[in-house]
């Protein structure tokens, strides 16, 4: 199987780290997208602040499913199936 540029340039730790590192983000920043448009939205509604909760519950749900389709995946193409070892 061919390397990707990322895996020829550095350790594969480091990879891993910087791509882990990325997910982090991610997650921070889809919490701080979600929770700003609903804090937006509940000072054009005068809600104050149950559209900023909703949009903070509703970010961090689409950031686990994110990270959920992500991590698993690169766990299950570095373990060689069972007998193989």
């Amino acid at each position: 199987m061919a390397e990707s540029p990322d895996e020829k340039r550095g350790t594969p730790v480091v990879v891993e780290l910087g791509r882990y590192a990325g997910l982090g983000l991610q997650l921070v920043a889809t919490l701080a997208l979600f929770g700003a448009a609903g804090w937006w939205i509940d000072r054009r509604l005068s809600t104050r602040p149950w559209l900023f909760i909703v949009g903070l519950f509703l970010g961090a749900a689409l950031a686990f499913v994110s990270l959920l389709r992500v991590v698993p995946g690169s766990r299950r193409a570095k373990t060689p199936p069972p007998g193989k070892e």
